[in-house]
């Protein structure tokens, strides 16, 4: 699939971000005589998102050289398994809400839900697919399979820890944390190391991320939390408060922006040893979620 319009390369982020939502429209719009499940898709994504993992992919990918329509394809593929882990996780976790409105099991049935999601993973191997002929694309799926696993082994691990309500411990939280996001986050950096030949890098790339999701889920924590707390109820899964909470923490919500702050910073110490053009985008990116989690204190005062 292409777009019709012949694309420039100096356009800036925002208007990349435009097609990338078109391009995503054109994967998620395949559905023929199928109304419940176009409805139920295009609901989804009706809610809206940050798009982060998208806009980090465009980012890496561009700035490493890849052409800017394979640029914009490649944005979409942590983005599709991105949204098929939301729907999935909302329907394990029996969440109701998701950005404001009734996740997708609870308006269109659990069975709907399963579909949708199972979808949006196809979908993403078709951008696989839609990318050059240039681009090493069996390299790519071989390695999107692998974090495809590790984000599936993070869930399982949330799951049990769950329903076992025995997680009182620093690591074991963040080993769920970085299962879950950090797969999906080192996409984005690591799909475009692959396509441009720097496998050497794919490693510290990891492990950078691991540190960054660590920092950007405490943040969604913190923000569930609050938001749990207004309604006199939890959210169902691991949260980092909760568990400083279980540790008698005089002060939890500053305590997980500590160890945010931590890990960003941890973060920040692995990118020597990158390309000079990741490393710029991944400090910036640490700075301004950095901002985010430190704002979550001057709010709560």
């Amino acid at each position: 699939m292409h777009l019709a319009a012949p694309l420039e390369k100096n356009v800036d982020d925002f208007y990349a971000l435009t097609l990338v939502e078109e391009k995503l429209s054109l994967y998620i719009n395949d559905f023929k005589d199928q109304t419940v499940l176009e409805d139920a898709v295009t609901y989804h994504f009706s809610s809206g998102g940050s798009r982060t993992r998208a806009r980090l992919t465009f980012s890496f990918a561009k700035n490493l050289g890849l052409s800017f329509e394979d640029s914009i394809v490649m944005s979409c593929v942590p983005e599709l398994f991105h949204n098929a882990s939301l729907i999935h996780d909302d329907l394990q976790d029996s969440d109701d809400l998701r950005r404001g409105q009734e996740a997708v099991w609870k308006k269109f049935g659990p069975d709907i839900a399963i579909c949708i999601g199972d979808f949006l993973i196809s979908a993403a191997y078709a951008c696989i697919a839609d990318l050059s002929n240039d681009i090493p694309k069996s390299k790519l799926i071989k390695h999107v399979h692998s974090k495809i696993s590790e984000l599936i082994k993070g869930q399982l691990l949330d799951i049990r820890q769950c329903k076992d309500q025995s997680l009182n411990d620093l690591d074991a939280y963040e080993n769920i944390a970085a299962g879950k996001s950090g797969p999906l986050f080192s996409l984005a950096i690591t799909l475009p190391l692959i396509a441009k030949g720097y496998s050497d890098s794919i490693q510290l790339a990891e492990s950078v991320f691991r540190h960054y999701s660590i920092a950007y889920q405490i943040f969604d924590d913190i923000g569930d939390f609050k938001m749990d707390q207004s309604k006199q109820g939890l959210k169902s899964g691991v949260n980092i408060i909760t568990l400083y909470q279980e540790k008698n923490i005089l002060d939890p919500q500053l305590k997980a922006v500590n160890t945010a702050l931590i890990h960003l910073q941890l973060a920040r110490e692995k990118l020597v040893e990158l390309p000079l053009v990741c490393q710029q985008i991944i400090h910036n990116e640490t700075l301004l979620l950095e901002s985010l989690i430190k704002q979550t204190i001057l709010d709560q005062n």
